[in-house]
């Protein structure tokens, strides 16, 4: 089976997590640069915005932010929940000989 670049990569991502207690605050911190650049851009919008006399338009910047963060935190939990689920109907065995046909 001849696999795309992003399938290659889920690939070894599940065969990284097989048997790794994965924590939540882990999985969020592996977002927090997206919010870090996700900020500074925002931000300067907004502040371009405010000073323009555009203050409304800032807190739409805000809320896009905000709801960045909150997709993300959605986005995590969902899969720390998920988790022992995906755990155990998963075929590892599979998900070896797939990450074996790329070496």
């Amino acid at each position: 089976m001849k696999l795309t670049r992003i399938q290659q990569k889920f690939i070894d991502s599940v065969s990284r997590q097989r048997g790794v207690d994965v924590r939540l605050l882990r999985k969020l911190l592996s977002r927090a640069p997206r919010w870090i650049l996700l900020a500074l851009t925002s931000g300067a919008a907004a502040l371009a915005f405010w000073h323009s006399q555009l203050q409304p338009m800032s807190f739409v910047l805000l809320g896009f932010w905000f709801g960045g963060v909150l997709a993300d935190v959605g986005w995590a939990l969902t899969g720390h929940r998920l988790w022992p689920v995906i755990h155990e109907i998963t075929d590892w065995q599979k998900v070896d000989q797939l990450v074996q046909t790329k070496k």
